[in-house]
């Protein structure tokens, strides 16, 4: 199947002691196996397929609770900036020449007050 993956898995681990919960979570995706490509460009016409190759990124969130009305929070998502890879490539393709893109996301922040009332 196309965009189908294989493996996945998350795990987590919080700490909350009022007035502060702090998160850390992990997401891995297996190879993400995506369209076929003609591979004419490469000098073959046929076998070529498109991946997303594995990757793990590392979230961060924290709160603190100011009062019974506002919550401080930051949320920091790819931690450690991992790129995402696209492969191109097929039986006969050596692993040098595999990666066809590579995609920077940089580190998603976000800071705020929440509030009740």
């Amino acid at each position: 199947f196309a965009k189908f993956i294989e493996q996945s898995g998350n795990v987590g681990i919080d700490f909350a002691r009022k007035p502060l919960k702090i998160s850390l979570k992990a997401n891995y995706r297996g190879e993400q196996r995506l369209g076929e490509q003609t591979g004419a460009q490469y000098g073959a016409t046929n076998g070529f397929r498109e991946y997303y190759a594995p990757r793990t990124f590392i979230d961060f969130n924290a709160e603190y609770t100011l009062s019974k009305r506002y919550t401080f929070f930051a949320n920091a998502r790819n931690i450690f900036n991992k790129d995402q890879v696209l492969r191109r490539y097929n039986a006969d393709t050596p692993d040098y020449a595999r990666t066809y893109r590579t995609e920077n996301f940089g580190v998603q922040v976000a800071l705020g007050v929440k509030g009740s009332f």
